[in-house]
């Protein structure tokens, strides 16, 4: 009986996976519920070889995520550190006098 369901929720697995891969955090939340739901019907009837392999797929996807995680985190990281120092820029002149520089340009266009 419980093979079934260990089908469908490494099928589900891989698509978790592949949003993973691809970015597409949006496409994760709808995943998340049909998620809980087999998993429910699962820790009633599988056994435990079947939970160790969807265990494997389980922590392979969190390794994924963290990762993508990490990596949104030293991206945000990385454009605080531009767009402050692109404000904080200062120049002086002959005399050594702190000179206006006007506004300061924006550092990153916005394409990805």
């Amino acid at each position: 009986m419980a093979e079934p369901l260990v089908t469908r929720f490494e099928a589900l697995l891989s698509e978790e996976r592949q949003c993973i891969l691809a970015g597409d955090f949006g496409g994760l939340e709808p995943l998340g519920s049909r998620k809980a739901a087999l998993f429910e019907e699962l820790r009633q009837s599988a056994d435990a070889g079947a939970l160790r392999r969807i265990g494997t797929g389980l922590k392979r996807n969190q390794r994924l995520l963290s990762a993508a995680i990490s990596g949104v985190r030293e991206a945000e990281r990385r454009v605080s550190l531009l767009t402050g120092a692109a404000a904080e820029f200062t120049t002086y002149d002959a005399r050594g006098r702190q000179a206006p520089t006007g506004k300061a340009r924006r550092a990153l266009d916005g394409r990805a």
